[in-house]
């Protein structure tokens, strides 16, 4: 298994998000069958 971190939001922010509102969080990701690969999404909050 692969281990991935993630961002959850812990609290709705009002204004600019602060770290304080976010939770790095790991998480273990399913193997792959065959022939899958991996993809990525990657979000700027700061």
């Amino acid at each position: 298994m692969v281990t991935a971190k993630v961002w959850v939001l812990k609290k709705h922010f009002e204004g600019f998000p602060k770290t304080s509102d976010f939770d790095l969080k790991k998480i273990e990701l399913p193997n792959l069958k065959d022939g899958g690969e991996w993809s990525a999404t990657c979000s700027y909050f700061f």
